[in-house]
């Protein structure tokens, strides 16, 4: 079984991905108009690279999710957005499950997937509007790893960092551009 998913629906990264623009090569042509000032260049240059590729991200990237009894992996298509690529061999994986996600603070969805030896959960499909969908997703699931799929409440025995630790890197890199823009505006304004 495989399957592609969009990091957002095309409308909206293509709008972002406009928005971006626009405010970039507004940034590029202020700063390079009548002689280019670098100060300006360094303070938001930054900035404007990690909005811009984001943008590029939400607009052109793909995870491509791949199933079969030997286990499961997902890629992350065609920018590297700081996500690892993994995958699960059929060894690792005890069963397939079924749970209610938060999507947002007043929606939520059910999700399908895996759960490892050691407590991990791995949501692969979804977020569905009904649980009978998610449910039959990991029956279906068990059925390729020659497991049973299970309900699943709450949190999960051990937690995955991988996705948080990305997270924490993007918004690492924006903080040390804000700062690097101030330090820049400091310096120079000190001279």
């Amino acid at each position: 079984m495989q399957a592609q998913f969009r990091y957002a629906p095309r409308w909206a990264g293509i709008a972002l991905l406009v928005v971006a623009s626009l405010g970039t090569i507004g940034f590029l042509y202020s700063s390079i108009e009548g002689g280019v000032r670098w100060k300006e260049l360094l303070a938001g240059g930054p900035v404007f690279v990690l909005m811009f590729y984001g943008a590029l991200l939400f607009a052109l990237n793909c995870r491509y999710l791949t199933i079969s009894p030997g286990g499961v992996s997902v890629r992350h298509r065609p920018l590297w957005p700081g996500f690892q690529n993994w995958s699960l061999d059929r060894s690792q994986i005890a069963l397939a499950h079924w749970r209610y996600v938060l999507v947002s603070r007043s929606q939520g969805g059910y999700v399908a997937g895996a759960e490892t030896h050691e407590g991990i959960w791995k949501d692969l499909m979804g977020p569905y509007d009904r649980p009978e969908d998610a449910q039959q997703m990991a029956q279906e699931l068990a059925h390729i790893w020659n497991t049973h799929a299970v309900e699943r409440a709450g949190r999960p025995r051990k937690l995955d960092w991988a996705h948080a630790r990305t997270v924490i890197a993007w918004g690492g890199a924006f903080i040390l551009a804000l700062i690097n823009g101030a330090l820049v505006e400091i310096f120079y304004t000190a001279r």
